[in-house]
């Protein structure tokens, strides 16, 4: 099973972060590999979106489809 780690942060109240990492929308999702930002996502996102965003930083050789199912089956 791949591994995620999710951070949230309240804009009002995390200035530092809002710098450093140049948010100028709220919602955004900042996306990261091995410390270093590779992709900013604006606005809601669909599960199907995040879904495939999400996948293509996934090994290749690895299927996870039976996780995203068990993840997604109540949607």
């Amino acid at each position: 099973m791949p591994k995620f780690t999710i951070y949230k942060s309240i804009v009002d109240y995390s200035p530092k972060l809002v710098n450093k990492y140049q948010v100028s929308s709220a919602p955004s999702i900042k996306l990261f590999v091995e410390g270093e930002v590779v992709q900013t996502l604006f606005g809601m996102r669909s599960p199907d979106d995040l879904y495939y965003t999400l996948k293509s930083y996934l090994k290749q050789e690895e299927d996870y489809s039976s996780v995203w199912g068990e993840l997604l089956k109540d949607q």
